[in-house]
């Protein structure tokens, strides 16, 4: 399951597609319904209520209003597609047509918008109306039919950094969010959103200060209000475990939840840290832990990820 101590959020580990395969056939139709449709609305609007503890870093969106500053962009970007890495992005549902989607410095080799600014936009329509004007890259089913003329946005976008030569991703927080595969451990931080099975939950700091750190963690899907609070000081040998067994500090139901679905515990040194399955016997859940990509995410090499009923995962040429 990798180093729990480690520096990298997250492994460059691969998966075997039979693994991949199972897991879009329990999650493909997850979140779909309109009670979903209200339910993360509802999530939402809790996420945007949390008072910000720690300042999160935005990377694109106010470097790029100048006009001249744009068009030094878009002509170095030119450039770049000569040198910098390509992004092969398989799609891992057997039902869906498109399978392999390239993005270079410049956007998606077969972008449906004629800009080339080193974004890539992904919906589920390709135009913000009927009769507007085209705002999407890659149109994809994202959404059931009926849902699908409610999100005709952008769910999220791809975006590539000229200093490093690395590509982002980031929700744009329409539909039913984008997410990663957690496949090692990662630091907790304030308002992060993961997925477990059908089931949401939302991290919240109540306190920071070392040993005195408090975390909260409210449930939404089968328990929805349900909300849980744990102190550092007692879990910094101990853990916190999520999933369906009795013995669980936070219980879970649902078909897609795993007995020892994941654990949380804390480290003086990196405060809390998330990990996937059951830490005591390095196994591993079924379905995966999910986190939500609210802001940049650098795109790594093998990296799943899914957004919607879609499920994604990255080859770096």
């Amino acid at each position: 399951m990798g180093n729990i101590y480690g520096n990298n959020l997250c492994c460059k580990g691969s998966f075997m597609l039979s693994q991949c395969e199972l897991e879009i056939k329990d999650n493909i139709y997850m979140i779909n319904s309109v009670e979903d449709d209200e339910r993360v609305k509802q999530m939402n609007f809790d996420i945007s209520n949390i008072k910000e503890i720690t300042p999160i870093s935005g990377i694109f969106d106010s470097s790029y209003k100048d006009i001249s500053v744009e068009r030094s962009r878009i002509q170095k970007l030119e450039k770049a597609i000569y040198y910098a890495k390509v992004l092969s992005i398989i799609v891992l549902n057997p039902d869906i047509n498109q399978k392999t989607i390239l993005i270079n410095a410049l956007g998606a080799e077969s972008a449906l918008r004629s800009a080339k600014d080193g974004f890539t936009y992904f919906g589920a329509k390709k135009r913000d109306s009927p009769q507007g004007s085209i705002i999407n890259d890659i149109t994809l089913p994202f959404v059931n039919p009926e849902l699908a003329k409610n999100y005709r946005g952008k769910h999220f976008q791809i975006s590539y950094d000229l200093s490093r030569d690395v590509y982002y991703i980031k929700d744009l927080k329409l539909g039913f969010g984008t997410y990663f595969k957690l496949t090692d451990s990662i630091e907790l931080k304030n308002s992060m959103l993961f997925l477990l099975g059908d089931t949401f939950i939302l991290v919240s700091f109540i306190a920071l200060k070392s040993e005195a750190s408090r975390i909260r963690l409210k449930i939404y899907g089968k328990g929805t209000g349900d909300v849980f609070y744990f102190n550092a000081s007692d879990y910094s040998e101990n853990y916190i475990t999520l999933g369906r067994q009795e013995s669980c500090e936070v219980k879970l139901t649902g078909n897609l939840v795993s007995k020892v679905h994941c654990t949380i515990f804390y480290t003086p040194e990196k405060g809390w840290i998330l990990i996937d399955g059951d830490v005591k016997t390095n196994q591993p859940s079924t379905n995966g832990t999910w986190i939500y990509m609210g802001d940049n995410m650098e795109i790594y090499d093998s990296m799943i990820f899914k957004s919607g009923r879609v499920m994604f995962k990255v080859t770096i040429l």
